[in-house]
């Protein structure tokens, strides 16, 4: 059909040039959705899997997400994702796919709700719980994943309301 012809031409020709968003020109990988907005601009290595820095848009065309690839098509470095409003709703450090140092969320009304680090894709040191008003709710210790160490919580005042070790 003249129509699949005309549409696989303009979709090709988009995907290979120059493409203008919010201000900036990007020469990359583009992919659109159904509709010809773009979705995500980035890079593809030869394996045609995504490979260095790629960003996701919203259909406002609003950034979503801010991603890193290796050649495997990992998550590596620093990763970002957005709300649609454009808070932080989640951001941290990967390698080869799991997340590696620090770490954190938020909630839906943009204030954190925890936050710290990991070793190899599980909790490892200090990690911060917060109250919905991003408050500071508790500090727990982890280790492999397990509570290990001191487990603080506190009031919504910010005052000690208890303080256990907790000892493997």
């Amino acid at each position: 059909k003249f129509e699949t012809k005309l549409y696989d031409y303009w979709h090709a020709y988009l995907q290979d040039h120059k493409y203008p968003v919010n201000g900036k020109t990007y020469e990359k990988d583009y992919v659109n959705n159904d509709n010809g907005k773009l979705i995500a601009v980035g890079n593809r290595n030869d394996d045609d899997i995504r490979e260095g820095s790629w960003t996701y848009f919203y259909a406002s065309g609003k950034i979503a997400a801010e991603t890193n690839y290796n050649a495997d098509g990992k998550l590596k470095g620093q990763n970002t994702w957005y709300a649609e409003e454009g808070y932080i709703k989640e951001s941290g450090f990967y390698a080869d796919g799991k997340i590696e140092g620090e770490g954190y969320m938020t909630r839906k009304n943009g204030c954190a709700q925890y936050g710290g680090n990991f070793v190899n894709n599980k909790l490892d040191g200090a990690i911060n719980v917060y109250y919905e008003n991003g408050l500071l709710k508790a500090i727990k210790n982890f280790k492999q994943n397990d509570l290990d160490g001191l487990f603080q919580e506190y009031y919504y005042n910010g005052k000690l309301a208890s303080s256990v070790n907790i000892v493997d």
